[in-house]
């Protein structure tokens, strides 16, 4: 019997189609530019309708979406430098939570994330964490895209927050890119007497706060057991995440004939975070370091069979 024990953008580029025709020597006026057309308001409304029905009635911190108020016209070309700025705005709030400890959210402001990295170990400089945060918005903002004023509650205070959505739905809001829950999934399992094996390390799933999936994480350990002896071992994964990243690292650890390790390692974060990953010691390891100003999560350690 084997035991397995476990240590987890409508992208409208304002084409400007200035048509010069030369009729008998005049020369027409250039032609209109085209209207910008308004984006598609369903499914980010399907989002924050679910958020305010669904978390806000079994929210596990103390925040809550309260209402909203669309903006009436899409982001031009020459907004997008003004919705930037607004979003990189020192003053706005920025959650913290790991997706599953209560004690671990709390609100400040990216300034003051900021000042706080820098006096903490493993974190970026804070000129790093803005940079961070202006790197993200060039990759997400895109003309066309439409806006939302977002309404919210939490600690006793009121405060709102600037949402930018295309057809698809959310593309980035400080609150909800930066807000998940995470769910850990995985079950113990039994070797059957099987001479192959695969137990299920961590089978993690982040999901958005309105329900819907929004990233899993799954790291498997298998084992070859020939002559009543564990012969090969080896490790898989699976990583990713919406509005974010994921990864997972695996290797074989240690391997003897009656049991067998795996060293393994994963992190996400939202837009504004980062990890990154180690591989060291005697024997090699892996292990995770986290940074950034939103939220973010990881887990490490080493897995274990016993051949009995």
């Amino acid at each position: 019997m084997h035991y397995p024990t476990t240590r987890s953008t409508l992208v409208v580029s304002l084409f400007a189609f200035v048509v010069f025709c030369s009729c008998q020597k005049e020369q027409q006026a250039p032609a209109p530019l085209p209207a910008q057309q308004d984006v598609s308001q369903v499914r980010i409304r399907a989002q924050l309708d679910s958020t305010i029905s669904n978390w806000n009635k079994h929210a596990v911190v103390d925040i809550r979406l309260t209402g909203y108020r669309f903006l009436e016209t899409p982001v031009s070309a020459q907004q997008l430098s003004d919705v930037r700025k607004q979003l990189m705005d020192g003053n706005n709030l920025v959650p913290y939570f790991d997706g599953e400890h209560a004690s671990s959210f709390r609100l400040s402001s990216i300034s003051e994330r900021n000042e706080e990295s820098l006096r903490t170990a493993g974190e970026q400089d804070g000129l790093s964490l803005r940079a961070q945060l202006g790197q993200a918005l060039d990759t997400l903002l895109r003309a066309g895209q439409g806006q939302v004023e977002l309404q919210w509650t939490s600690q006793g205070r009121r405060f709102t927050t600037l949402c930018v959505y295309n057809e698809q739905g959310l593309v980035y809001d400080h609150m909800l890119a930066n807000l998940f829950l995470v769910e850990d999934e995985t079950e113990s399992e039994d070797a059957n007497l099987r001479k192959t094996y695969t137990a299920t390390v961590r089978n993690i799933t982040i999901k958005w706060i309105w329900g819907s999936t929004r990233g899993k994480v799954i790291i498997k350990h298998s084992i070859l057991v020939d002559g009543g002896r564990i012969t090969s071992n080896w490790g898989s994964s699976e990583a990713w995440m919406s509005a974010g990243s994921a990864a997972a690292k695996k290797n074989s650890y240690k391997r003897y004939n009656t049991y067998a390790q795996l060293t393994w390692a994963y992190g996400w974060a939202t837009p504004t975070a980062s990890f990154k990953f180690s591989y060291s010691g005697k024997p090699a390891k892996w292990s995770v370091s986290m940074s950034g100003v939103g939220s973010k999560g990881s887990g490490s350690g080493i897995h274990t069979y016993y051949l009995n």
